[in-house]
């Protein structure tokens, strides 16, 4: 047996902590690469196939623990940034990716990150903000605002200072070694390599926590002042105060604040006055009412991007470039949704565009919701069997009473000629709901829940209690029932929906801009106020027809020096020309091909020929040789006419169809001698007009 004195058993308990600490900190940095790892490959599951990720996930089952030991070491040296794409864009290596996320995880806890930074994960993100800045304005009554962005913010963050407030809260040497790595990055293009004096590499797992850490001091300041409202998300800001001199003192703070860092407001994108006249915030639209639509900048960003979209992808199949935006527009669409529902009015400010007969012909986005169950009190009532526990009724028409929708006493429904059910907007063009709502009625008899399911195409699967007259509803009492007293007890149910909104416009649409009703999911209430959400709609819809613009590369045709001396009838000099149409939208009629036809006619001075034009001296008053335009590409020219060459009086000739998107057709110019021999400098000038229905 061993004797130990106290001192022997300190010593060696402390050496077994020390050792268990070490196990728990191998075991959590294990933890967190394996963490850092699955967020990589899904995070460039897109890669292209030459791409590093690849071959780093072929060799990681046996390279993970090296990888670990030289991040705990401290030994994993960063790489350059490398540019990418023919957007250009600077992107990490996939090894040095994952080591910046590991190391996000690691210094997570203890990097302080103030609550009113609210783009950091656990704080709510972008739609909370919005909803907390809306209620603010409906509940606390705020006046004056200043919503401001910084200028440039990722790339003006001082690398010294930032490091400095890193050093204060991280005291891990790896953590350390690839944070400094981190702060002071290069980018490499084409064996030239760059490193910043100032700012920080954004799109890394590392920089909105860097983001939020470097303005905590501004956050904590403003989270503290008396009555205003503060807000931060990466480097947006929101201040609203209830007089304009409570505004003026908390801007020149904020002012001063950025001014210490290095940083100066965007001047574009800032915003001081009265709430009432309105404010943009992470793309909403506030006023004094709350969120009220979508902002301008955001609607106007969007069409552009959509517009980018078909130019980026022009050279694409048809088919796989409508799918393409038509994926943009459906996510866009599912966050102005999001808006919508977080809006006080009963639908968003949003002006969507449809397209008859193509990709674009239904607007849709997606709802799931539920009335929760309340409580209320008196009397049984009467029940009506139009009464449905859950419905979807429009409220723009008086009186709006609880029940369900009749069709067709209080809303005739149509179908398109393609087959969608709905409220119609105008020829060919309705408003639907599809998918699953379900409610409970508490009758004196017992509890009865009830359920519909809709498709497009109306009603597929029988209502649980059939009731014709309500097509949009899940009543709990078939229309031949008797009728049974309702408790109050009903109210202490939910009601749910679940499926989508819909718009659209079947194959005879005509081009308009048509109002949209407002729809709400509702639950009948005979014992107070109905309970109501409105359905994400916009304010109108426009069914757009063809909208195309027209350029032609050379629009002015250089010949050059010829030879006159030649016999009429003789070609003398060939040019050519491309014209391109672009568009945005077509009409195609209902054909489904997504594609319109279009015509070229011509006017200018005829030649000595028909369908020619007339080259003049500068008197216009001796043709000196004719000109032949030729619908497509014929580089030997041509001095006769024929079913490829048009006039210049006007008739229009077939130029095919085209489609969202810019389509090209080259124009032939032929110069031909009239055999007058005239010498001198000769010009001729036509009008071109393209045209589709």
């Amino acid at each position: 047996m061993m004797n130990m004195n106290p001192t022997q058993c300190n010593e060696l308990s402390a050496e077994h902590d020390e050792r268990t600490k070490w196990h728990n900190d191998d075991l959590r940095d294990a933890q967190r690469l394996d963490e850092a790892w699955a967020w990589l490959c899904e995070s460039r599951k897109t890669a292209p196939a030459n791409a590093d990720i690849w071959h780093l996930r072929q060799r990681w089952p046996a390279c993970r623990e090296a990888f670990l030991r030289k991040l705990q070491s401290g030994e994993h040296h960063l790489s350059p940034m490398l540019v990418v794409g023919t957007r250009r864009q600077v992107m990490w290596p996939a090894e040095d990716a994952l080591a910046l996320k590991w190391v996000a995880l690691s210094i997570t806890p203890s990097i302080p990150v103030h609550e009113k930074c609210e783009h950091v994960k656990g704080h709510g993100g972008g739609r909370s903000s919005v909803r907390r800045i809306s209620q603010s304005l409906t509940e606390n009554g705020y006046r004056w605002v200043c919503r401001t962005d910084i200028k440039g913010y990722y790339g003006a963050i001082n690398k010294k200072t930032l490091l400095l407030q890193l050093r204060e809260h991280i005291t891990h040497p790896a953590y350390l070694t690839i944070l400094t790595q981190y702060i002071h990055y290069s980018v490499e293009e084409g064996g030239e390599f760059y490193t910043p004096a100032k700012g920080i590499a954004r799109g890394c797992a590392l920089s909105p926590l860097m983001g939020a850490l470097h303005l905590w001091a501004v956050d904590n300041y403003f989270a503290h002042q008396h009555k205003i409202y503060y807000g931060r998300y990466m480097d947006d800001f929101v201040i609203l105060t209830y007089s304009r001199w409570q505004l003026r003192k908390q801007v020149k703070q904020l002012n001063k604040y950025l001014a210490s860092l290095g940083f100066e407001k965007h001047p574009d994108k800032t915003f001081i006055g009265k709430v009432s006249r309105g404010f943009d915030w992470l793309g909403a639209w506030l006023t004094d009412k709350g969120v009220v639509g979508i902002a301008p900048r955001a609607l106007t960003n969007h069409r552009e991007k959509v517009r980018r979209l078909y130019e980026q992808t022009r050279h694409w199949s048809k088919t796989k470039q409508a799918r393409r935006v038509s994926d943009y527009r459906a996510r866009w669409k599912i966050w102005g949704a999001m808006v919508g529902l977080l809006s006080s009015a009963p639908s968003y400010a949003l002006i969507e565009v449809i397209r008859p007969g193509g990709a674009d012909a239904t607007w849709r986005v997606p709802v799931n919701i539920t009335i929760p169950g309340t409580t209320a009190t008196g009397s049984n009532s009467a029940r009506n069997s139009l009464a449905a526990p859950a419905h979807v009724a429009r409220t723009d028409t008086a009186p709006y009473r609880s029940v369900c929708m009749r069709d067709p006493n209080d809303q005739p429904m149509t179908k398109t000629s393609d087959g969608f059910y709905g409220i119609p907007l105008g020829p060919d063009l309705v408003v639907g709901i599809s998918g699953t709502m379900t409610g409970s009625t508490q009758y004196t008899t017992g509890l009865v829940t009830g359920s519909a399911t809709l498709a497009d195409s109306g009603l597929t699967v029988s209502q649980t209690y059939p009731q014709p007259l309500c097509p949009w509803a899940a009543p709990t009492l078939s229309a031949s029932s008797p009728l049974v007293e309702v408790s109050p007890a009903t109210m202490s149910y939910p009601s749910t929906f679940i499926g989508s909104v819909f718009i659209h416009a079947g194959p005879n649409a005509v081009a308009g801009t048509y109002n949209v009703p407002p729809l709400v999911f509702a639950k009948f209430n005979a014992w107070g106020s109905t309970p109501t959400v409105p359905l994400p709609l916009p304010s109108t819809v426009s069914v757009v027809s063809t909208s195309c613009t027209v350029n032609i590369d050379t629009p002015t045709v250089q010949f050059g020096q010829i030879d006159a001396a030649v016999a009429s009838g003789q070609l003398m000099r060939v040019q050519q020309s491309t014209i391109t149409t672009s568009c945005t939208s077509v009409d195609d009629g209902g054909s489904g091909t997504n594609r319109v036809s279009v015509t070229l006619s011509a006017q200018g001075t005829v030649g000595d020929v028909s369908n020619s034009l007339a080259l003049q001296d500068a008197s216009n008053t001796v043709k000196m040789a004719n000109i032949f335009g030729l619908i497509g590409n014929r580089p030997a020219g041509q001095c006769t006419p024929d079913v490829n060459n048009f006039d210049f009086v006007g008739t229009p000739f077939d130029l095919g169809t085209v489609g969202v998107g810019s389509t090209g057709t080259i124009l032939t110019w032929s110069l031909c001698s009239n055999g007058t021999g005239a010498l001198g400098i000769g010009h001729a000038s036509a009008v071109l007009t393209v045209s589709w229905p």
